[in-house]
């Protein structure tokens, strides 16, 4: 089990674009799964929160990413593309392990379509909506060197995590 060291907002690193990776995957990148699983879960369980790690944020700029909505069964999305994205848009607080202490108030499509690998080299066109779909934008984002903050479209738009939780833990 590895924990690795979460980059922050401000590392030049998170606005690099990442590398594909190669199939079959060499012992770094299974490697690289487990440690994005690894970290996943130690944030979660620290923190309280969390749902998905995308490669950058650990240091390592390849196209991979391990979302674990519930806590106990993660899935790995390898050199994952977005190749729709719906009209219709829901509008949400993002934060990111990255920024633990900024939400962003932004827009997101709530359909897209993802054609991804999974971590034994096949090849998935699905479909993903609401939480699933507004998370596997976060996560590609970081793929391609963007952050949530990236997409705000006032200065308004960014809340400190505290005054997040005040304003909506007693609604």
């Amino acid at each position: 089990m590895t924990i690795r060291k979460i980059f922050y907002l401000g590392n030049d690193l998170l606005r690099e674009k990442s590398e594909k990776i190669e199939f079959p995957l060499s012992t770094d990148d299974n490697n690289l799964l487990i440690d994005l699983k690894d970290t996943l879960h130690n944030f979660i369980e620290e923190n309280g929160f969390g749902r998905g790690i995308a490669s950058p944020q650990i240091g390592v700029l390849k196209k991979a990413l391990c979302i674990d909505m519930t806590g106990s069964n993660p899935k790995y999305f390898i050199n994952p593309e977005i190749t729709y994205y719906s009209k219709e848009k829901i509008k949400l607080f993002d934060d990111c392990f990255s920024m633990p202490y900024i939400m962003v108030n932004i827009f997101r499509s709530k359909n897209i379509k993802v054609k991804y690998f999974d971590e034994f080299g096949k090849m998935h066109h699905k479909e993903f909506e609401n939480d699933w779909s507004e998370l596997l934008q976060h996560e590609i984002d970081h793929l391609n060197g963007f952050l949530a903050i990236d997409r705000v479209k006032s200065l308004r738009d960014i809340w400190s995590r505290a005054e997040y939780l005040e304003e909506f833990s007693s609604s």
